[in-house]
């Protein structure tokens, strides 16, 4: 009796990991690297964040790119049709409480702004809009 119920917990906790690390997966995003022109459309069946009701509501596509502690990287961020789009920085808002490291709008369609990373290795950056379709392209490069 005793090990039936030892194996049955055993196998609940097996069963447990295997069903994060799949959790875990369906979550992950795409590997962004530097020097690459990537293009893509946020949609309404993409996750997102916020309230419709309070109109704060942000869609987004999440990005992991590599880089080297107290180095400075240059994003260059373009709305193809015009809808208000950011790439947002974990770290950045961890550190500054500010996350958008560079937006653009119906206004301004294509911009160009630097951020230093304070920590290196995987970092975590999403795109983001605030209304879609939002067609976009991005690129990073190391300073």
């Amino acid at each position: 009796m005793r090990r039936a119920l030892i194996s049955v917990v055993v196998v609940g906790v097996v069963l447990s990991l295997v069903g994060l690390v799949l959790l875990s997966g369906c979550s992950s995003g795409r590997e962004a690297k530097l020097g690459t022109n990537y293009h893509d459309t946020v949609t309404e069946s993409d996750p997102h964040e916020g309230s419709q009701q309070e109109n704060n509501m942000w869609w987004y596509h999440v990005y992991y790119l590599n880089v080297e502690a107290g180095k400075t990287y240059e994003f260059t961020l373009t709305t193809k049709n015009g809808m208000t789009t950011g790439i947002w920085s974990t770290e950045k808002y961890e550190s500054t409480g500010r996350g958008f490291v560079v937006e653009v709008s119906p206004v301004v369609k294509t911009r160009k702004a630097s951020y230093t990373f304070e920590h290196g290795g995987k970092q975590k950056i999403l795109v983001e809009a605030a209304q879609i379709p939002a067609e976009y392209s991005f690129e990073v490069t190391r300073r």
